[in-house]
């Protein structure tokens, strides 16, 4: 958790008054109820676990790789649960904080997905708040493999308002 003064610098940093008011209704499931097999085609569930660390949200942390064994391309997708699409979005900057970089920039158009989301140049981390859900997908293996694909892919399997299955 940030204080205060962090959060408001990174609210100015980032136009968090720009895109913070949509609401949708919330999801009403937890993040355990994800069918985590089906986030991500074409690539290896290595590992996954369901986390309730002391001050974040409920999340669900998993390992991928593009083939079973392939510890070159690997890729940590979490998605957090927060309480509301507001508190979603201010985790959001709080992870956005994680990654210290001034290059961090807000996807629009065809590059967005879910109600917002930021990327490094390069696209090889993104993050994205999708209701009341959090997703932070980011390389882990030695050669760097764009996100914005699966990033999209998994955006579009949490869909809406419901949780998966």
């Amino acid at each position: 958790m940030i204080n205060q003064q962090r959060l408001t610098r990174l609210k100015q940093r980032f136009g968090f008054n720009q895109w913070s008011d949509s609401e949708r209704p919330p999801y009403g499931g937890s993040p355990d109820e994800i069918d985590i097999t089906r986030l991500v085609s074409g690539w290896h569930l290595a590992s996954s676990g369901v986390d309730a660390a002391d001050g974040l949200p409920r999340s669900v942390r998993t390992l991928w790789q593009v083939e079973e064994g392939d510890f070159e391309r690997v890729l940590v997708l979490d998605i957090y649960d927060c309480e509301s699409d507001f508190s979603a979005k201010e985790f959001l900057l709080e992870q956005l904080d994680q990654f210290e970089s001034p290059l961090m920039e807000r996807l629009e158009g065809t590059e967005q997905m879910g109600d917002v989301a930021f990327s490094h140049p390069g696209r090889f981390v993104t993050l994205f708040a999708q209701g009341s859900r959090v997703a932070v997908i980011k390389n882990a293996g030695a050669e760097p493999v764009p996100t914005l694909e699966i990033a999209h892919q998994v955006a579009t399997r949490l869909g809406g308002d419901k949780p998966m299955r």
